[in-house]
């Protein structure tokens, strides 16, 4: 599974959870300043603990994402590399 991940105000955020956080992950990257991609073979359910336990209330969003060629942006060229290297 991949999850897309956004956090709110990121000044509120404990940076070093997160990241030991994220590290759990089979692999992640940030895409965004506030914004990373996650592919983990936990659940949403779990994410949303492990990300709700580093934000102090701060506003996040967890959803399910596929990367089967059905996106389009302007990202750095090695983001681009990690999506099409993470695709199913």
């Amino acid at each position: 599974m991949r999850y897309f991940i956004a956090i709110g105000n990121e000044s509120q955020i404990d940076i070093v959870g997160l990241e030991r956080n994220l590290n759990l992950a089979l692999d992640w990257i940030q895409i965004m300043p506030n914004v990373f991609i996650v592919k983990s073979n936990k659940t949403k359910e779990l994410w949303h603990a492990r990300i709700k336990s580093v934000t102090n209330n701060n506003l996040f969003f967890i959803t399910e994402i596929s990367l089967n060629n059905n996106f389009n942006g302007w990202l750095y060229p090695k983001t681009w590399e990690w999506i099409n290297k993470n695709k199913p």
